[in-house]
């Protein structure tokens, strides 16, 4: 028996949630791509405009991602420490814990630096030092976007279900902690039933409805597991 179409609309948890989402990707690529892409105007700036002193290697060590370097250098009697994230380990092989090294800095504020001459601040070396956080904010990004793929297919899903479903009276027939099994019988006379988590499960013996396509009564749903959807006048 083919259901009359409902008129359904999304729930307001679900819009919520798309909203949720979408600022999760913006967050991403504003964190880890903003870092990067500053870092990466700080470095030209400092290959265009960036003043040359020579420093000392402080400390240099591995983070469990990339090669660390801490530097010190002083500007007009002020001392200044910096560090470098190496993200390619011939970058990392020249420094030396003690040794000297070439420092561009801008003279506006010595605050951004670098441990090597400005010459050596080309685009490979921009590019590997931004690199990891362009990388990051696009992985993080892919993630996201891959969970609101994924939300969005589940809440379509709903709505057909929802929209062009059969709707019927099923009964809790087992109730185990917050899972519960119920059953229904089709208008052809077939019983079905599905164990299901709930939140806030019915009572055993409750009556509740239950959503399943024409010709498909195993992939039923009860409509309270509908979340995303409802049925609008």
């Amino acid at each position: 028996m083919a259901a009359t179409r409902r008129n359904v609309a999304f729930t307001p948890f679900f819009r919520w949630q798309l909203i949720g989402v979408v600022l999760l990707i913006a967050a991403c690529i504003a964190v880890w791509g903003g870092a990067g892409a500053r870092m990466r105007l700080r470095l030209r700036a400092l290959r265009l405009d960036g003043n040359e002193t020579t420093g000392v290697i402080t400390e240099t060590g591995f983070d469990g991602e990339r090669y660390l370097v801490r530097y010190r250098f002083d500007v007009d009697g002020a001392t200044h420490e910096g560090e470098m994230h190496a993200p390619v380990r011939r970058y990392a092989d020249r420094y030396v814990r003690g040794d000297t090294t070439p420092v561009a800095y801008l003279a506006d504020n010595p605050l951004v630096s670098v441990p090597r001459a400005k010459r050596e601040i080309d685009d490979s070396f921009i590019d590997g030092n931004t690199g990891p956080e362009l990388l990051r904010a696009l992985t993080y990004a892919c993630a996201a976007s891959l969970l609101l793929i994924a939300l969005l297919i589940a809440a379509m899903r709903q709505r057909r279900l929802l929209s062009e479903g059969n709707i019927l009276g099923a009964t809790i027939k087992e109730l185990t902690g917050n899972r519960v099994r119920y059953q229904f019988t089709t208008p052809a006379g077939e019983i079905y039933g599905r164990a299901v988590p709930l939140r806030n499960p019915p009572a055993l013996g409750e009556r509740v409805d239950v959503c399943w396509m024409p010709g498909r009564p195993e992939k039923s749903r009860l409509r309270i597991e509908l979340r995303y959807v409802m049925i609008v006048d």
